[in-house]
């Protein structure tokens, strides 16, 4: 096993407190002898530990300062586990461990928990779009019926992170904050109560900033501007596009982002086709987590009719409130945001509810 550097900076910077734990990791892997597999601190966002794999096999020993949750990686694979002193095995097909009857079977419990909230969701789903009724109104009764369902589902994490202060109370804490109707009052009220193992962890920090964002940019709010760059190199702003008399539908997106894509392609394409005539409505796509000379030259190869605003970095991502994309928001002609996280057909009522198609 090869210890990385990283691993002697951190136990130097934080010490190897009354909680450092030894682990050991192992797991097998269908890839050539001398392949690295990583361990990823999902707190810190680095990665601690390495290992080789050696005829298919890889091993991870040594202490860190807690039972932290971490990601075990090697390119395109990755699975999940717990730090823990009995010995952890992990698959890479479920992407979680083994069952060992310790630690590691809280996180096999929030997954089965998790699967089992979609497998509702998808049955509800498909039961809601077998009425005969409007598809707004399928909608709407899909988002009521689903959040009924979701409430016990992050009443068990929110348990969860409370009763493990350790790397189980780490991923409950992470699949709370991720989860994607999350309110910034749910986020609130349960942040204000973890236990301070928890509100101790970077990721807590992350998640609260997210969520104050997402006040600041809630619906009903003003518009924050931040600066970039046109698809020609030359500096703009925000403000140039948003405030200015028109409603502005806005994408934040990156171009390895498949769902991006492909919501670029199947709704915004043929919406800015419907209404590039008129004067009041205009999109704007907005780069996040890319290198600028990447999307430029996609956007050579795969050009989009509309504007183009490059470079921003995390910027907007920590100003809106938003960590996973496509984000997209619909800005009034004063800059008031007015709908957030539009998608499909959702997002073509809303947008034509506000230019009066539908009136």
């Amino acid at each position: 096993m090869e210890k990385l550097f990283v691993t002697l900076v951190l136990s130097l910077a934080y010490g190897l407190s009354a909680n450092a734990t030894d682990y050991v990791v192992v797991g097998e892997l269908e890839v050539p002898d001398g392949e690295k597999v990583y361990m990823y601190d999902y707190d810190i966002r680095k990665n601690i530990d390495s290992a080789m794999v050696v005829n298919k096999k890889f091993l991870f020993e040594g202490q860190y300062d807690r039972q932290a949750f971490v990601r075990i990686e090697s390119g395109k694979q990755y699975s999940n586990c717990v730090l823990e002193k009995d010995t952890v095995w992990v698959d890479f097909e479920t992407h979680f461990s083994k069952p060992n009857g310790h630690l590691n079977d809280g996180i096999v419990k929030l997954v089965e928990s998790k699967n089992n909230l979609y497998g509702r969701l998808e049955i509800l789903r498909d039961s809601i779009g077998k009425l005969q009724i409007p598809e707004s109104e399928k909608e709407i009764m899909f988002r009521k019926a689903g959040g009924m369902a979701l409430k016990p589902y992050l009443e068990n994490i929110k348990s969860t992170a409370w009763n493990n202060p350790d790397g189980v109370g780490e991923a409950a804490l992470m699949e709370y904050g991720s989860t994607y109707t999350l309110t910034p009052k749910l986020w609130n009220d349960f942040y204000a109560s973890l236990p301070q193992y928890l509100k101790d962890r970077r990721m807590a920090g992350r998640f609260d900033s997210k969520y104050k964002s997402m006040e600041r940019s809630a619906v009903g709010k003003p518009f924050t501007d931040f600066e970039a760059e046109n698809i020609e190199g030359n500096k703009v702003r925000f403000s140039d596009y948003i405030g200015k008399g028109k409603y502005v539908l806005v994408d934040f997106w990156a171009t390895w982002c498949g769902p991006c894509r492909k919501e670029a392609a199947d709704v915004l394409a043929p919406l800015y086709e419907k209404y590039k005539d008129r004067e009041d409505f205009e999109i704007l796509g907005v780069q996040v987590w890319e290198d600028r000379d990447k999307m430029k030259s996609w956007l050579a190869k795969t050009p989009t009719p509309w504007p183009q605003m490059l470079g921003s970095g995390d910027t907007p991502m920590q100003l809106y409130g938003f960590d996973s994309i496509p984000m997209i928001i619909l800005f009034g002609p004063d800059g008031t945001i007015l709908a957030r996280q539009l998608r499909g057909d959702g997002l073509v009522r809303t947008v034509e509810s506000y230019l009066g198609v539908n009136k």
